[in-house]
């Protein structure tokens, strides 16, 4: 597509030292965002934020207050406490929200959401309440659950290729 990626590991994942906070995970994609904007070969205006599963919060955070010409979620949710307990925990126990909602509603450039209707992880009824929230949004769903999602990779890049060039970022 033309497109070049940095990809941003999580404080307390991998090789990545510290501990995996809102707080912390937010320093960390501002620190690289702030690292991308300062190449003489990076367009500013044409930067995309891209989150999947819990990297839908990550990005929702750093586009609150970083610009981008655009957002793909994955698999996301609404905020972390809608489904906390889920997984029998009670929401005011959530130390870190990542309230995506909140960021979907007043983000001005082009959203795309993307989720499996049988995501048995997120219930794509976050997608859709996310999807239904956008200012500029676009849905896409596909027939699988979290982990399998997408079911066709190739399917899915064209629709992200497709969704890039309608609004302007690739020719």
């Amino acid at each position: 597509m033309g497109i070049g990626v940095l990809l941003i590991e999580y404080p307390g994942y991998g090789r990545s030292e510290g501990s995996p906070s809102q707080k912390n995970i937010s320093h960390a994609f501002n620190a690289g965002y702030d690292y991308l904007v300062s190449r003489k070969d990076v367009d500013p205006n044409r930067i995309i934020l891209f989150g999947r599963s819990v990297g839908g919060g990550a990005v929702c955070a750093l586009a609150s207050n970083k610009p981008s010409a655009a957002l793909i979620l994955q698999s996301t949710f609404t905020s972390v406490r809608s489904f906390a307990s889920s997984f029998l925990a009670p929401g005011f126990l959530v130390r870190d929200p990542f309230d995506n909602l909140a960021v979907v509603s007043t983000y001005t450039s082009p959203i795309l959401i993307i989720h499996g209707k049988n995501d048995d992880i997120i219930p794509f009824s976050h997608g859709k309440a996310l999807y239904e929230k956008c200012l500029k949004g676009k849905l896409i769903v596909y027939d699988c659950s979290h982990n399998d999602c997408p079911p066709d990779y190739v399917i899915f890049w064209k629709d992200i290729e497709t969704f890039l060039t309608n609004i302007g970022i690739i020719t």
